[in-house]
């Protein structure tokens, strides 16, 4: 009774191991977020994200005059800004955040999303509320990058496609951004920078912002929206080093190869360094296998103890 007592305390404790490993190798994150989309006076105002994870939580955050509000928290009641709207809720997948009847007063609220999984967060850039006349076009359905990543020295493609419309024509104009919010954007004035794609790069590691700017334009009015901000992360390339070779030919002078007559001594060879790099999830799924081998052995071992004493 007591080596199968050992041998289930063993069994739950990797398999606690087991669970805390799993939780730690996924990580989810998203794959679209909050625009900044110009809506009419009076209209359904939406901000929508996505996540490559079924398991992902979503919440929803606003900021108004410097005050942040959970829309997890049922009881807004006493905010201000609820007078600015007739309705708003989320949907029932969490990926939408809506509001009813909106009014120019809650133009400028930042609104953002922060995606929860197994206790790992990330926080989406902050989108702008737009609110403009009343009958003007709904801003079109648009979409962009979450990030884009790339080495040193390649570019990097940035596309935005806007949903066609009867009617509406578009236009672009790219901006950039030291920051994460879109009020921060500054236009770029260069050729190549006014169309629905761009390419981009640059010779220093780091991460650029840019956003893009979408002109909605029917019956001589325009509307103006804009995408999120797209992080540029340009990674640094690890440097190989070689040796220079070794130029063994003789000399063609009689004269002695060095000051003190003797041959030069000639380098050994060392192989080129490089640099491994091993991603989190890589690292946790090594140390999954090596508890699962750890695991495997012990029950191997307690197995073979209880045969010898069941013989004996």
């Amino acid at each position: 009774m007591k080596t199968a007592a050992r041998v289930f305390t063993l069994a739950a404790a990797a398999a606690l191991i087991l669970t805390m490993l799993s939780s730690l190798s996924v990580f989810a994150d998203f794959t679209s977020f909050p625009m900044s989309r110009s809506f009419p006076e009076d209209s359904v105002a939406t901000y929508t994200a996505g996540s490559d994870s079924g398991d992902a939580k979503l919440s929803w955050f606003m900021t108004v005059d410097g005050v942040t509000y959970d829309f997890a928290n049922l009881d807004l009641s006493s905010a201000q800004w609820i007078n600015f709207v007739t309705g708003f809720g989320v949907s029932a997948d969490g990926k939408t955040l809506f509001f009813e009847g909106i009014t120019k007063d809650l133009g400028g609220a930042g609104i953002y999303c922060v995606c929860d999984e197994n206790g790992v967060k990330t926080t989406s850039p902050v989108a702008r509320v737009s609110v403009c006349e009343t009958g003007m076009q709904l801003p079109p359905e648009m979409k962009a990058p979450a990030r884009v990543s790339v080495n040193c020295g390649e570019k990097a493609v940035i596309s935005v496609e806007a949903s066609p419309a009867d009617g509406v024509t578009y236009k672009y104009q790219w901006y950039t951004s030291f920051s994460e919010d879109v009020a921060d954007v500054k236009v770029i004035l260069e050729d190549g920078f006014d169309g629905p794609s761009i390419e981009v790069s640059s010779s220093t590691p780091g991460t650029v912002n840019y956003c893009c700017m979408v002109e909605s334009v029917k019956d001589g009015k325009s509307t103006f929206s804009y995408t999120n901000i797209i992080p540029v992360e340009f990674k640094e390339v690890p440097v190989v080093e070689t040796e220079a070779p070794v130029d063994t030919a003789a000399p063609s002078t009689d004269e002695p190869a060095n000051a003190t007559g003797e041959p030069a001594a000639t380098p050994g060879w060392e192989p080129p360094k490089g640099v491994i790099e091993i991603s989190s999830v890589q690292l946790a799924m090594i140390c999954l296998t090596v508890v699962v081998a750890i695991l495997a052995i012990a029950v191997v071992i307690v197995v073979i103890i209880l045969v010898v004493k069941k013989r004996r």
